[in-house]
């Protein structure tokens, strides 16, 4: 997933009421690319961050 999207996701959810506390720093903090970096051999930053 890309990061921007993922952070607006998280920011819905508690708008919606999905979660009781917003969460979008929780989701990006968890966002690990490492492995994509190792089988495309592409940094993150062209890998959605």
């Amino acid at each position: 997933m890309y990061r921007t999207q993922t952070k607006a996701i998280a920011g819905m959810m508690k708008d919606l009421k999905y979660v009781s506390s917003d969460v979008s720093a929780q989701a990006e903090k968890n966002m690990d690319y490492s492995f994509l970096m190792s089988v495309t051999g592409k940094p993150k930053s062209e890998l959605g961050y």
